[in-house]
């Protein structure tokens, strides 16, 4: 099996491409018997979704399964609102990174700050082998990747980004306050501030921990 490309994501494309390359696998689809999928409508839709489109093709496939990954998605995303420190870190720290993403030159002092050498970040904040490689590979980073608001489990990219390049992070917004005018100074400054306080750090070190951990699981359930 592999990725296929589509040329559009509607659901009739969606399901001829499933079914043929289902097909060309050498799957017999007469045992179809169930799907899973997450719970856009289209996929999961039961009129003209690729559920229904599958079914109606293939009557004995009638079992749908809500993907277990998107379900635990759904759970981080209900807890991480509910708890007020979390939510507030998030929304500024998705400020920070289209701070840096909408403007070149904010970028590129960015950039330029994430080239530097990083022995002296934050102390890894994961055990296990696959948090130790997201914050591993999250050094070698020279931009701030843009938080998700959908897919709250690919934000560990970016929660890793964040501790293994804090100290470069909050130079390179030194540098456009000091070298800017107005509202980017100012945004600036409200981001440093923000970055100083302990319940950012701590919030920070714990969506990543949270977040690293639950990643490998939605693999596997």
């Amino acid at each position: 099996m592999c990725f296929v490309d589509l040329p559009r994501t509607d659901a009739a494309t969606i399901t001829d491409a499933l079914l043929q390359n289902l097909i060309s696998w050498g799957i017999d689809l007469n045992r179809l018997r169930g799907m899973g999928f997450d719970g856009v409508s289209t996929m999961r839709g039961s009129v003209s979704g690729v559920q229904a489109r599958v079914t109606a093709q293939h009557p004995e496939a009638k079992n749908f399964t809500h993907c277990s990954s998107h379900c635990l998605n759904l759970v981080i995303v209900a807890s991480c609102t509910n708890v007020q420190e979390i939510q507030n870190f998030m929304t500024t720290f998705k400020e920070i990174t289209l701070f840096f993403t909408y403007s070149s030159k904010r970028k590129f002092i960015l950039k330029r700050n994430l080239d530097k050498d990083a022995d002296d970040l934050l102390a890894d904040c994961v055990t296990e082998d696959h948090g130790e490689k997201l914050l591993s590979s999250a050094i070698h980073r020279r931009t701030l990747p843009t938080l998700s608001d959908s897919r709250w489990l690919s934000r560990v990219d970016s929660m890793s980004c964040l501790l293994k390049s804090f100290k470069n992070i909050y130079e390179a917004l030194v540098k456009v306050q000091e070298e800017s005018t107005a509202k980017s100074s100012h945004d600036a400054s409200a981001f440093l501030h923000s970055m100083e306080q302990f319940s950012f750090i701590m919030a920070a070190v714990l969506t990543q921990y949270t977040l690293a951990s639950t990643i490998v699981s939605s693999f596997t359930v």
